[in-house]
């Protein structure tokens, strides 16, 4: 095809984009690719347009193919990088990222979202480096000083991130982002002005998207704290309303995904047969918002565990290396690997080898990804001495939780009481299937019991773990490691009673939902 057929398919890709066709482009694109595919920008109009379709994997080998003709304009090194984070490859997205720094110095979006990996693999004093670096380029951007408020957030140093915030607000008073993220550290009043302020640019529509959704649930969380329950159930509403909009949740789908993973993992499920692992990895899982955190701000406080927060190599392995292997989508790849059991061997060595590049010798390194639950007949192949923490809380409390906590990220279920209400029950199912199938492998932690009483139940996590008793880890609040997840708060301080029952005040509002898990 001639140059001038190029730009013409080219014009005509974008066209379809931009009218919501990217279905019909993707075919245009692989039509042309058939007969032209040394064309590096055909590759990367490809790589736009799974993208569009949030189809990652297939996006990111497209830009690679790309680059790797020669095309590395900025635009396509930076989503090229985005692909690589997205799949956890944090390195490569990082050297990307820098890459399109060196072409474009001022690329702001670069930077930030450098600092996100940086963040993600626990450099956070790096990340504060790379702010800095961002900060001279763009002097006193409210991007960079919500970047700047979110690490230091992170790393524990409330002072300095809410400073960061108020710094600021006070150039850019109506910028949703660094109130956001001022409102989760400090305790704000309905009648301050910052929150006056907030109310009047919802309610006059004057911000729109993330920035939308973000300030709904500023709002709810101060009308909670000052017990108007029902203002703060109109913002939460608000705030879901627009997110599942823009994330649809297809039931039928997820049901079906649930009942494969059963099907693939069976009550003669094999497990793996592998030597001791070296460090041995303790999988802390359940529903979001089911104490997660808190059970790994516990167990990290001990000098022999290491922390490593939400890892995804788990979700990578299972969903990106199984594939690999057998060109077949999990969990239908499990049948195809259970005839290479070598494989589970090597990936095993892989999330290994991530684990001690993340720790700092210890003994046990935690890996609290929640949505681990999903895999845990697949840890079992990989990992038969690896401990499982179950943490469970009150069904109800776990689901208005989600529904009132802002999840960002893919996590569709989250925005409408009837879909967390619908994923609960699936989850739930699902791990009664495991605890059938692997009978006391699992150790369960139920929320309200450490609560209510700490000792006890840090000494039989402990025991689980085969750990000696060590004091430190019921001064949990004190630790300074880094906290990335929403609890980040919540874990600075010692244990309190106040997110049990949280539900009660919205009993009404939540009908629906107490239907739909009250019972389990």
């Amino acid at each position: 095809m001639a140059s001038v057929s190029s730009s013409s398919l080219l014009n005509d890709v974008q066209s379809l984009r931009k009218r919501g066709k990217s279905t019909e482009a993707e075919r245009l694109l692989r039509d042309a690719l058939k007969t032209q595919n040394d064309r590096p920008e055909i590759w990367a109009a490809l790589g736009a347009v799974m993208l569009d379709l949030a189809k990652t994997i297939e996006a990111n080998k497209a830009l690679a193919q790309s680059l790797k003709l020669k095309f590395e304009q900025p635009d396509v090194q930076f989503y090229y990088a985005r692909t690589c984070r997205d799949l956890n490859d944090y390195g490569a997205a990082i050297t990307h990222f820098n890459h399109v720094i060196k072409q474009q110095p001022d690329y702001l979006d670069a930077y930030l979202e450098m600092t996100d990996c940086l963040m993600a693999q626990q450099q956070h004093d790096m990340a504060l480096k790379v702010i800095d670096v961002a900060n001279k380029v763009s002097p006193d951007h409210p991007a960079i000083l919500a970047a700047k408020a979110t690490v230091l957030r992170e790393m524990g140093q409330m002072e300095e991130a809410a400073f960061t915030c108020r710094e600021g607000l006070y150039k850019y008073r109506e910028n949703a982002t660094l109130f956001c993220i001022l409102s989760g550290i400090e305790k704000l009043e309905s009648g301050h002005p910052l929150t006056v302020q907030a109310r009047l640019l919802l309610d006059a529509d004057r911000v729109q998207g993330d920035d939308r959704f973000n300030l709904a649930f500023a709002l709810a969380g101060i009308f909670a704290r000052e017990k108007d329950y029902a203002t703060a159930f109109r913002y939460y509403q608000e705030g879901n309303k627009l997110r599942a909009e823009q994330t649809p949740y297809d039931a039928d789908a997820v049901e079906a995904e649930f009942a494969a993973i059963k099907v693939a993992f069976p009550e003669d499920s094999a497990i793996g047969n592998h030597a001791p692992s070296s460090p041995t990895p303790v999988f802390i899982l359940g529903m979001p918002r089911s104490g997660t955190t808190l059970v790994e701000q516990i167990l990290s406080s001990h000098p022999q565990v290491f922390g490593g927060g939400e890892m995804p190599h788990i979700r990578v392995l299972a969903e990106a290396n199984t594939f690999k292997y057998t060109e077949t989508l999990f969990p239908e790849s499990i049948a195809l690997l259970d005839q290479q059991p070598d494989r589970y061997k090597a990936m095993a060595g892989i999330y290994l080898e991530e684990l001690r590049k993340t720790a700092n010798g210890e003994a046990f390194v935690c890996d609290k990804m929640p949505h681990n639950f999903l895999y845990v007949g697949f840890i079992r192949k990989l990992f038969p001495d690896a401990k499982i923490i179950h943490c469970r809380r009150q069904p109800v409390d776990t689901c208005f939780s989600i529904f009132s906590g802002s999840f960002a990220g893919h996590h569709p279920y989250a925005y409408t009481l009837e879909s967390v209400g619908q994923y609960y029950r699936l989850y739930d199912n699902l791990m009664q299937h495991w605890e059938t199938i692997f009978p006391g492998w699992m150790h369960t932690v139920q929320y309200e019991a450490v609560v209510d009483d700490l000792k006890p139940q840090v000494e039989a996590l402990l025991a689980y773990c085969e750990l000696p008793w060590h004091e430190d880890c019921l001064r949990f609040y004190e630790s300074e490691r880094v906290v990335q997840t929403m609890s980040v708060n919540q874990v600075r301080r010692p244990i309190y009673r106040s997110s049990v029952d949280k539900w009660k005040p919205y009993a009404e509002q939540l009908a629906p939902l107490k239907e739909l898990v009250g019972s389990l």
